[in-house]
């Protein structure tokens, strides 16, 4: 079997270009010794008919994008549902893909792949001209390529289908560039966009793309204020943890790229503004009363705003600073499963044998 998620690419670090032999962020081969050899059945459902452009919803009222209209935000979901179920389940499979053991994991894959390709034959979402969440760049375009990865570096896909599921993830990747152009934002929705130029980079072996998300990870790491947070999302009301959040999910994906690729962006001093907000965030999760001392909006400490499939970057920042506050907030709230990052980042980063310590 080949060599899994090995890419011959030139990468841009702070003083140039430089040649390296690199790694993908996800170690298939180890996580599958960590967590496989269990039997999953798998009922695989029909594909579905995804669209080529998702009509888009603004359904906040407030100019901060804080408090949402319950009318509009239910038909945004309606709109979104057909993707959102698909890549709910295409991330279900990636963790089954890893847990399960031999035959299971054939039959799994073949299964993920006929859903993959649908993407492609319907050329989902690449039509998609608006910014928000419901068109091609939030939430839509990290999952599949995901897949991909975990597929093409597993050998289960073979060169016919390689070319054509490249071929969908290449057009994605050039309307996502055509909406950062159009649309400029220094919010989290550049951070998703970056998400997928990251792990375009590898699937599509363009370094360039890699490039444009580091820059958008230090960007943001220069942004965050001294109190540990991205002031814009900061800025969100009662959204702003929600928020705080979903950035850290969505940078992390660049972090875990680019320091497989030899580039470290979670680094000392203690001042790096991403390892800051990291652990203010950490501080938050543990006792969500200290952030009143950063917001006037009681109302964003609920419960409902400490959602954990926002919080699979906390298995990267362990893995790097073996922080143990971090790894008790893991082990008390997995699974870490986001439908929006590819699975459960504990299966897909982690260690089950770490929660038996914490």
């Amino acid at each position: 079997m080949r060599n899994f998620f090995v890419l011959f690419i030139f990468l841009f670090s702070l003083d140039g270009v430089v040649g390296r032999n690199v790694t993908s962020p996800v170690e298939l081969p180890e996580q599958i010794k960590k967590f496989g050899n269990s039997k999953i059945t798998l009922i695989c459902p029909p594909l579905p008919v995804l669209p080529h452009k998702v009509e888009s919803v603004a359904y906040y009222k407030d100019e901060k994008s804080s408090v949402i209209d319950p009318v509009l935000h239910k038909r945004f979901i309606e709109l979104r549902k057909v993707i959102s179920d698909e890549q709910n389940f295409l991330a279900i499979q990636n963790v089954n893909l890893i847990k399960s053991d031999g035959n299971s994991r054939r039959i799994i894959a073949e299964c993920t792949l006929r859903h993959l390709l649908q993407f492609s034959k319907t050329d989902a979402f690449t039509g998609s001209d608006d910014i928000r969440g419901g068109g091609a760049v939030r939430l839509m375009s990290v999952t599949p390529v995901m897949t991909y990865l975990l597929l093409r570096d597993g050998a289960w896909i073979d060169q016919e289908e390689d070319v054509e599921i490249k071929a969908w993830i290449s057009r994605l990747v050039d309307r996502l560039i055509w909406l950062e152009n159009k649309y400029k934002y220094d919010n989290n929705i550049e951070d998703w966009t970056g998400a997928s130029f990251a792990l375009s980079a590898v699937a599509l072996n363009r370094p360039q793309l890699l490039e444009k998300a580091i820059s958008i990870a230090q960007k943001k790491s220069k942004m965050v204020n001294n109190d540990g947070f991205l002031p814009l999302e900061l800025d969100r009301g009662q959204m702003a943890i929600d928020y705080s959040l979903s950035a850290l999910q969505a940078l992390s994906i660049i972090i875990s790229v680019a320091d497989a690729n030899g580039i470290e962006l979670l680094k000392p001093p203690a001042d790096d503004g991403l390892l800051r907000m990291m652990r203010r965030m950490i501080q938050v999760i543990e006792i969500p009363e200290r952030f009143l001392a950063y917001t006037e909006n009681s109302s964003s400490i609920k419960k409902e705003h400490f959602d954990r499939q926002n919080m699979g970057w906390l298995q990267i920042y362990y893995k790097k600073m073996q922080d143990n506050r971090a790894l008790k907030i893991i082990c008390d709230r997995k699974p870490l499963q986001s439908w929006r990052t590819g699975g459960d980042w504990f299966v897909m980063f982690g260690d089950p044998s770490l929660c038996a310590l914490s």
